[in-house]
């Protein structure tokens, strides 16, 4: 229970305190609706400014995201040190000494498709920007990136040098948008022949599709990526940390 306290900390702050551990313990899942405004004056005994501006400060945070006219839901970050850095392509192959580069083979505007329209937390139709590209390492093919902008992020970025500038990078420099979080699922498939012809593979050799959804640091994401990588020549690295490395001395662990 919050209530006036004698150490100077604002109602807001036990609000939000509260509700963020309640989100961390685990309570809620990924796109769950969050309690309304409503149930929480009620059950805090707060007033609506109270509680907005604890909803507000935890959708500043990413642990929740706004749907207009639907409400707020759910979306649990990682706990910290469980991540890797969001690196882009271009960040990867140049901290590996190779020179990245790409080719654009799509700028459109499309209506989105429900899958799409649901990771970026819209409405099903409605108008998304998508970039088709491949990218290269020292003019090799190695990744098909086909990805889906926020509309009024992905106007802007197509306005930048796709062909020699990462996406995160132009995002970045060219609206001032961080790219705080990087949510992907790696699955196997076999390349079809759009594959084998863009990426100098056979058809039905095996790649890595990695689907990733890119999340700015007030937790709104603003694109949705599929990329094809080559299982050849592409490796992905994940390092998990249960307990710090202990020193091996002497024949004994310390």
């Amino acid at each position: 229970m919050i209530g006036p306290s004698t150490s100077g900390v604002t109602l807001h702050d036990q609000l939000t305190l509260a509700l963020r551990e309640q989100i961390q313990s685990g309570r809620f899942k990924q796109g769950d609706p969050f309690t309304t405004e409503r149930e929480l004056m009620e059950r805090f005994n707060v007033s609506s400014t109270t509680v907005r501006r604890a909803l507000q400060t935890l959708v500043r945070e990413g642990y929740l995201y706004r749907k207009v006219g639907k409400g707020t839901f759910v979306r649990r970050p990682q706990p910290a040190g469980a991540e890797t850095p969001p690196f882009g392509f271009y960040e990867e192959m140049e901290s590996l000494g190779r020179r990245p580069s790409s080719r654009v083979l799509v700028v459109e505007e499309v209506p989105s498709e429900a899958a799409v329209a649901e990771k970026l937390q819209i409405d099903e139709g409605q108008p998304v920007v998508r970039t088709k590209l491949v990218m290269d390492a020292d003019a090799e093919p190695m990744v098909l990136l086909d990805t889906f902008w926020n509309r009024t992020v992905g106007v802007e970025v197509v306005k930048g040098d796709m062909s020699s500038t990462g996406l995160y990078r132009i995002m970045e420099d060219r609206l001032g948008i961080q790219v705080a979080e990087v949510e992907a699922t790696i699955s196997a498939r076999f390349a079809t022949e759009e594959h084998g012809r863009l990426l100098g593979i056979a058809p039905g050799s095996p790649v890595l599709l990695l689907e990733r959804i890119v999340y700015t640091a007030d937790g709104r994401p603003v694109a949705v990526s599929y990329q094809v990588c080559r299982s050849d020549i592409y490796k992905l690295r994940v390092r998990m940390v249960r307990q710090p490395r202990r020193r091996l001395e002497r024949g004994r662990i310390n």
